[in-house]
This record gives C-alpha cells, sequence and structure tokens, in this order.
C-alpha cells in the first residue's frame, strides 16, 4: 500500500506538502504512519477556530468527504479511509477558517476549478 498525504494550513502559501509512505519491507505499515503524522498533526489546531476538509481521491476524482470541526470525526472518518483503501491512497485534508470558506472550496472541488 502506497500513501500520499496532503496536509494544508489554512494560511499556507506556496506549495501544498505532500508527505508520501510507501511499504518498503514486510511489517511496515504505512497507513499507520501516515495517521500518526496526521494526528500530530491535527492535535496543533485550534479547532474551534477551524474547519477541516478530508478527502480521498480515487481514480481522480473525490471519493469520500468529510467537513468537520470535531477531532473525533476527522479521525475516525480518516482512520476509516487510510485502513481500508486501495493499494494507492490519496488523502487530503486542508484546513478554513469558517464553514463558508470549507463549502465553497469543496463546491470548486467538485466543478474542477
Amino acid at each position: 500500500m502506497d500513501i500520499s498525504l496532503t496536509l494544508c494550513d489554512k494560511n499556507h502559501k506556496g506549495n501544498v506538502p505532500v508527505y508520501e509512505f510507501k511499504k518498503v519491507e514486510s511489517g511496515y505499515r504505512p497507513e499507520n504512519k501516515a495517521i500518526e503524522l496526521l494526528e500530530h498533526w491535527i492535535s496543533k489546531k485550534e479547532l474551534d477556530k477551524s474547519v477541516l476538509v478530508c478527502f480521498e481521491t480515487f481514480h481522480d476524482e473525490e471519493y469520500t468527504l468529510l467537513i468537520s470541526q470535531c477531532k473525533g470525526d476527522i479521525m475516525d472518518f480518516s482512520d476509516r479511509n487510510l485502513l481500508t483503501g486501495g493499494e494507492k491512497i490519496k488523502y487530503s485534508v486542508f484546513e478554513f477558517d469558517n464553514y463558508q470558506d470549507a463549502l465553497k472550496y469543496c463546491i470548486d472541488l467538485k466543478e474542477g476549478l
């Protein structure tokens, strides 16, 4: 299983950080490392002042989507997508100031803008 994990802060400028996790040896579970990084990244967020958009991309289309401020919901959704995905997983989390900006991003994402 190979995982491409995108994590973008709301005030980020420039290229969006993408982290690659590849299974390189027997017993190594890249999904656990990806979840560990994601949990660390989320733990630094003030979720009462942010909204996160999480989604998995499958064959260049958004497959699953969550918009939330609740860490438990975000981690449950992320665990489910990262642990049960296919051989190649593209998972992204973007941070926004409010639900209006998050929903606008989702609409633009769906329309391919």
